[in-house]
């Protein structure tokens, strides 16, 4: 163990020595999720992957904003994001790929408050909702200009059904309708999980009328 760790002599390591060997520990950990700290090293991050002959989607780490000025952060990031990979283009497998989550586009708090008073049809629920499309639909722009895949995570059971409409609802504007590189990041591990995807593909084919992309994690590490 780390954590109390012993020298031969029997004595204790000093802490210095523990805080560098846990800090390198960890950083190897989240090395395995994390492509960088900056944009610059994730780039760098993924054309190693292109090397190995690996495809990406690039992520923004910062769901679940409690304020909105935390959501215009995590909205000004992913921009720079969907700018940054679809100026790099194709590049072996690595066809340009974006993933956000909803949650950080708008305080989470108020999500659960919508969902729990059951808030629909409420002015300022539709606002908060209209807020986060705008958000959705600028994200999409910029993808678009670029050829960019965006793929929108539908998180944690109890939000899923709010933000899947929210998505359905951009989707079916005109502007977007009918853009092929868009999908939906479907958590695995939620029993419905099929039958909630064989809902989105049936909504797809027969509403929108363009297939939109799935991507299926296990919802944890």
């Amino acid at each position: 163990s780390l954590f109390g760790a012993a020298t031969a002599a029997g004595g204790l390591l000093p802490d210095s020595f523990l805080a560098a060997a846990v800090n390198k520990t960890m950083r190897t950990i989240a090395r395995q999720f994390s492509a960088g700290e900056t944009l610059d090293e994730a780039m760098e991050r993924i054309t190693e992957m292109d090397e190995m002959g690996l495809s990406y989607t690039l992520d923004q780490q910062g769901e679940d904003v409690q304020s909105e000025k935390e959501a215009d952060i995590y909205h000004g990031a992913l921009l720079e994001k969907i700018k940054k990979v679809g100026q790099r283009g194709t590049v072996g497998n690595s066809d340009p790929n974006v993933s956000l989550k909803v949650s950080g586009l708008s305080p989470i708090s108020k999500f659960q408050a919508i969902i729990q008073a059951d808030l629909l049809e409420a002015v300022e629920a539709k606002a908060i909702l209209a807020r986060v499309e705008a958000r959705i639909e600028e994200l999409l722009r910029e993808a678009m200009k670029y050829g960019v895949f965006v793929y929108i995570d539908a998180e944690r059971y109890d939000q899923r059904e709010l933000i899947t409409s929210v998505v359905q609802r951009v989707l079916m504007k005109e502007e977007f309708r009918y853009y092929d590189r868009v999908g939906i990041v479907v958590q695995s591990y939620m029993k419905d999980a099929r039958a909630y995807t064989e809902g989105l593909i049936k909504w797809s084919e027969d509403v929108r009328g363009m297939k939109i992309g799935f991507r299926n994690v296990k919802g944890t590490y």
